[in-house]
């Protein structure tokens, strides 16, 4: 286990089960989530996908880390924008004529083109697009 200091609120939450009593009442999922977040904000720190999965295997209930719920629980707040959150990053990294990038589609978007063409052109054989690789 990770040496993380959660708060008092995450400590208490630890095993509780839906309907079990407690000082704050029990969380489910998305409302842990989105009150760690604001948590890691007001401390300073930036909430990442690792922190937040951190917490979710710590209090133990069986949650999935995927990032896709992840990013569900969060999508309100991803919505207000009020704060930077964490973005999963699913893609693989590319390199396109000797330039790297993290993803497809920020390939995609910063050359104008769609991502389904980068990833044509990718796994194309064409000699034309031997400079458009995978990374990784």
């Amino acid at each position: 286990m990770m040496d993380i200091d959660f708060p008092d609120w995450v400590i208490d939450q630890r095993g509780r089960r839906y309907r079990e009593g407690s000082e704050i009442g029990y969380l489910n999922r998305t409302k842990l989530i989105r009150r760690y977040v604001r948590h890691l904000q007001n401390q300073g720190d930036q909430p990442t996908f690792a922190a937040i999965r951190a917490m979710l295997i710590f209090v133990d209930r069986g949650y999935s880390t995927k990032p896709d719920q992840i990013s569900r629980a969060l999508s309100s707040l991803y919505r207000s924008k009020v704060e930077p959150l964490p973005k999963a990053q699913n893609g693989w990294q590319v390199a396109i004529d000797g330039k790297d990038y993290a993803s497809a589609r920020g390939a995609a978007e910063e050359l104008g083109i769609s991502v389904q063409t980068v990833l044509r052109r990718i796994a194309s054989n064409v000699p034309k697009w031997s400079n458009w690789q995978r990374k990784g």
